[in-house]
């Protein structure tokens, strides 16, 4: 494997903290004892105001009208928002920041009136039960359903749960019309935050579907048929095949700009003109730059989402009774948003901490006279390098403001790597 060091590129602010990609495993899978896995439920509670009983064919009571040109998002008092998020994983070091994620999802989607369910560190068996359970709720009430999966992942469409793979169509089957009728006509929203593979992200310069028929109901909706796959949205981290980054302090790069970009522009854009803004953030503004050791070159690596979609209305995202105006007409950032997060230094595939102290310790080795970089030596060894912790963020700052003003007069400072 060939030695990286690493530089961010960004605009934010100096904190350095830890970069990693969700997808690696560093130990070989270990299974917990039968009897443990077995008291985890199969499947959670649902409450019976939400079940559809067996022999009844519940169909949506709310449909949108056929010629309607948004999801009306705003005739609905509630949503739904379904949070999978998978931190500690068997045979996997712990998804740090992950957390992040999931509080500026909370943040984000309950100002619009999403209920949140979130699920942590759940099996297989027991996200497979939140998913079989969809087709025994009635969303008829429900604007919107979304779900978010915060994991490991890898090709071929796998996303893991605490103990085993599964498979993303699982959560996409869930969301098929033909299994719950009571979701014709609703968006529903796949958001994955997971690698695709383990391929480089190098930079470049810049030079037969299953049919539905609509039962008419009080409000005269003349009846039309759709495709059973028709109204999903799936936005993926990344590329196929390629991997997906993760702030140990800050999150992960996808979920945190895609909710710093809705609490900016929902009061103008649908989602698929955010989605597109988030895009360009994540592709041009969160790059970082390899030094690899054996072509002696410096690579710029990327991440790009993917975004698939079968939405047929434009989805606005509103609240219960707001009254709105939809444009197509695009506008300029306002300058008095605060952003949601800004990301702090980036660094991946390294962790940065661990890099930034054997630097130091080549700087001793030249300068062993140096008391105050064998006072950061001491105190670095005080910490634990693969926890997450302020300690260890102050330290590396620390580190690398002293390499800059004392390191530059030996010829190895041209080869360290620090974030611009």
């Amino acid at each position: 494997m060939n030695s990286w060091e690493i530089n961010y590129q960004s605009d934010s602010n100096e904190n350095a903290s830890v970069i990693t990609i969700d997808g690696t495993v560093y130990n070989p899978p270990t299974y917990e004892a039968e009897a443990e896995l077995q008291a985890l439920p199969e499947t959670p509670e649902i409450h019976p105001d939400n079940i559809l009983y067996p022999n009844t064919i519940w169909f949506n009571a709310k449909p949108l009208n056929k010629f309607a040109k948004t999801y009306e998002l705003e005739k609905f008092e509630k949503n739904l928002l379904i949070i999978f998020n998978q931190e500690n994983i068997v045979g996997y070091e712990p998804r740090l920041g992950t957390e992040k994620d999931v509080t500026a999802l909370i943040n984000t989607f309950s100002q619009f009136g999403f209920e949140i369910e979130t699920y942590k560190d759940k099996t297989k068996s027991f996200v497979l039960g939140v998913l079989r359970n969809f087709k025994y709720r009635n969303f008829s009430d429900y604007g919107c359903v979304a779900v978010v999966v915060l994991t490991h992942g890898t090709t071929e469409g796998l996303i893991r749960a605490k103990d085993q793979f599964y498979k993303e169509f699982d959560v996409i089957d869930a969301f098929k019309t033909y299994n719950n009728p009571s979701l014709i006509t609703k968006p529903k929203l796949l958001f994955i935050q997971a690698c695709r593979g383990k391929q480089s992200v190098k930079g470049v310069n810049v030079g037969t579907p299953t049919t539905l028929s609509i039962k008419k109901d009080e409000c005269h909706i003349e009846p039309y048929t759709l495709p059973a796959e028709s109204d999903m949205y799936v936005l993926h981290s990344s590329y196929m095949g390629k991997p997906s980054h993760r702030d140990e302090f800050n999150g992960t790069w996808l979920i945190q700009t895609l909710c710093k970009k809705i609490n900016e522009l929902a009061p103008t854009h649908d989602l698929a003109s955010i989605v597109t803004e988030v895009k360009q953030e994540v592709a041009i503004d969160l790059c970082f730059e390899e030094y690899n050791t054996e072509t002696l070159e410096v690579e710029t690596n990327t991440q790009v989402p993917v975004d698939t979609s079968t939405l047929i209305r434009k989805l606005y995202f509103r609240k219960y009774g707001e009254s709105v105006s939809y444009t197509d007409s695009r506008v300029e950032r306002s300058d008095s948003i605060t952003p949601l997060l800004e990301f702090g230094p980036c660094v991946c595939f390294l962790d940065y901490f661990a890099y930034i102290t054997e630097c130091l310790r080549l700087y001793l080795e030249h300068n062993p006279e140096d008391a105050i970089a064998q006072y950061f030596i001491e105190a670095s060894e005080t910490i634990d390098s693969s926890e997450m912790s302020g300690s260890k963020e102050k330290m590396t700052n620390a580190i690398v403001n002293y390499l800059r003003n004392h390191a530059k007069q030996f010829d190895f400072y041209k080869y360290m790597y620090f974030k611009k």
